[in-house]
């Protein structure tokens, strides 16, 4: 008897897929196909409508006139104005919550058209108010660094800053070392989005590589050079363009000062980042700022060092879960009322109002002047207005989100050691659990209750504010990290974020409704079903799957209804049934040979191009190589793509 061989179930699923040719593009055009802007704008009301009726027997009708009111007139100002009646301390059980969330929350969040809310403009004023709050705090903390450092002052004498900030310093100091390039740069990349000099499609690594100038302000200079012309491949690539070697030649016979010759000849000295404004939710928009391009990748590398450093420390920015855990736990043990319970804080705009003198006051000098190097000191706003920074950073620059999450640890760890919590802890669950309840994730901050009034204050004095809508000390509810509790149980409810423009929308929101009403308990069968109605037949019959999911590629169903698709085959090399699966795939471009190799080379290493690279490909070996599919999806550009369809169990 023959054995199978391993990949003939991928030239069934080749055959199967040209034998339905014609129903596998149908449904590739039905995917994507737009929804007419009338109905678009109206599904979203019909929905929510929908929803109310199928959990009316769980809400009072305290919430349920509002809501219908506010469907009723379209209203959006009165929809998101309802957001008080979802307010945890006013339910008993976790169900009655949930049933009114999920009505609350589905459209809070939606992409509405500028219209009666004026996101935009609630943005720039949220902008110019953090710039603001941070321009207060840099002058709070110079006074108090010259004037007040021993807290003799009865506001730092009370919140005991002098000792807060000794030891958050000490233990920054101790969890980076001192500064050190050699391993700090060893993550550079590129980041996925758009830089100073390069916007949309023109954002992957190969235009960042090889298209124009390299920007980067005058502060980082120095250290992309030198960090680039460390870099052999990148070095080949620039010497490539120039003439200066051949295919056949190494890089190592180029003398040093010609490859920083090389890289300076690229350089193009921008001190500024670009202030624009992205999608958040119907109240206002988000500030981001996008910052020159080898700027990024040297952020990036210190972000990538800083999480390290933080993993040691006990802070895994690369894993929610920890948070996530605490505020289940913290839900639970609620109502018993002990100090030591874990209580969940918000920051609003955390990133925006990072103070510059906050960052000087908490690292090392070292530290300091290395971020302050890689920083952008101004921005650029509305294309016309130069603003210099008061904040030390934005969202935009790759270091922040590590900064910030490692400035709130260290603080958090430092109110915990002089409230006493910390003794409790190692007292109850020994040394290595000391910090037990003080957890950080970005601006989701976990710390026993005993401390957080104490710790809310002196986040204050650092120019934070504490958004109390997202904060919860008290009571049976908690939230961290995409994940709510009330009394143990999640009750996160789905969220509507992406505007209902094509079909696959629909699909997104269709299984997010199931996803919500399998796990939850809650009866949504008429919303469903509304859902279903507005999809075309042949994509509910033939784009289908058992498995569960929240996404677009599919549509969830039950299993017997999926075996009506012809397209829907049992694999018997895996002894499993295949349904179909659409994605997005990139829509491949050429490009110049010497910036394709060292894409090549980046996506190979998924990080840094390597430093000593002895082992060049020749042309033809190159060629080959780009003809078998090897360099991962060579030349593409950001959001250019198209649907295709494979089969998956």
């Amino acid at each position: 008897m023959k054995t199978p061989k391993l990949n003939s179930y991928k030239e069934r699923e080749k055959r199967l897929l040209r034998k339905h040719v014609g129903l596998v593009s149908e449904l590739k055009v039905l995917w994507n196909r737009k929804i007419p802007p009338l109905a678009a704008s109206s599904i979203p009301w019909m929905v929510l409508q929908a929803a109310i009726t199928d959990v009316t027997s769980y809400i009072s009708s305290e919430v349920e006139e509002p809501l219908l009111a506010a469907v009723a007139k379209r209203s959006v100002r009165d929809l998101i104005g309802l957001q008080h009646l979802g307010v945890p301390q006013k339910y008993g059980h976790h169900r009655s919550f949930f049933a009114a969330s999920c009505c609350l929350n589905l459209l809070k969040k939606y992409p509405w058209e500028e219209g009666e809310m004026n996101p935009g403009a609630t943005a720039l004023k949220r902008f110019w108010a953090a710039e603001m709050r941070c321009r207060n705090t840099n002058k709070r903390l110079r006074h108090y660094r010259q004037f007040d450092f021993s807290d003799r002052r009865p506001l730092t004498k009370r919140l005991r800053m002098h000792e807060i900030f000794h030891s958050a310093r000490e233990k920054i100091q101790r969890w980076l070392g001192p500064v050190n390039p050699d391993t700090i740069f060893t993550s550079m990349r590129h980041g996925p989005g758009g830089c100073v000099g390069l916007k949309r499609p023109f954002t992957t690594p190969y235009y960042k590589f090889g298209e124009g100038d390299y920007t980067v302000s005058g502060g980082a200079y120095w250290h992309a050079v030198r960090e680039i012309a460390k870099c052999d491949s990148w070095v080949r690539g620039l010497a490539l363009e120039r003439g200066l070697i051949d295919w056949g030649h190494n890089v190592s016979c180029i003398p040093g000062e010609t490859k920083i010759r090389l890289v300076d000849q690229r350089m193009s000295i921008v001190d500024y980042n670009e202030v624009t404004f992205v999608l958040k939710d119907a109240k206002t928009h988000r500030c981001i700022a996008i910052e020159p391009r080898v700027n990024v990748a040297l952020q990036l590398s210190v972000g990538a060092f800083f999480k390290e450093c933080l993993k040691l420390a006990g802070c895994d920015l690369t894993n929610q879960t920890r948070n996530q855990e605490l505020a289940r736990i913290g839900s639970l043990v609620a109502r018993d009322d002990d100090p030591r319970d874990p209580a969940t804080l918000d920051e609003e705009m955390a990133s925006d109002t990072m103070a510059t003198e906050l960052v000087r006051e908490l690292l090392p000098s070292d530290w300091f002047e290395l971020l302050n190097d890689l920083r952008s000191r101004e921005g650029l706003l509305q294309k016309s207005v130069r603003v210099k920074w008061e904040k030390f950073s934005s969202m935009g620059n790759g270091f922040t989100f590590e900064l910030e999450s490692m400035i709130f640890y260290a603080l958090a760890q430092a109110v915990s050691d002089i409230s006493g919590q910390t003794e409790w802890f190692a007292d109850t669950f020994g040394p290595a659990f000391k910090y037990a309840y003080v957890s950080v994730y970005g601006d989701d901050l976990i710390v026993p209750k005993g401390m957080s009034a104490h710790f809310i204050e002196v986040l204050k004095f650092c120019g934070f504010r504490s958004n109390l809508d997202k904060s919860f000390v008290e009571g049976p509810f908690r939230e961290s990290c995409g994940k709510d509790y009330f009394d143990g149980e999640p009750v996160r409810s789905f969220l509507l974020t992406r505007k209902l423009e094509r079909n696959r929308d629909l699909i997104h929101l269709r299984n997010g409704l199931k996803k919500m009403a399998t796990h939850r308990g809650v009866n949504l069968d008429f919303t469903i079903q509304l859902v279903d109605s507005l999809l075309p037949p042949t994509l509910m019959k033939h784009l289908c799957g058992w498995t569960e999911t929240d996404e677009d590629t599919y549509i969830w169903r039950e299993p017997d209804q999926c075996h009506e698709s012809r397209l829907v085959v049992y694999d018997i090399d895996h002894q499993s049934w295949l349904h179909p699966v659409m994605y997005e795939t990139p829509v491949a471009h050429r490009g110049r040979l010497n910036w394709r190799y060292v894409q090549f080379l980046y996506a190979e290493t998924g990080v840094k191009l390597p430093k000593a690279d002895t082992s060049y490909v020749n042309r033809d070996e190159l060629k080959n190589h780009l003809s078998q599919g090897g360099s991962a999806g060579d030349v593409i550009r950001s959001g250019i793509t198209r649907p295709a369809l494979r089969l998956a169990g």
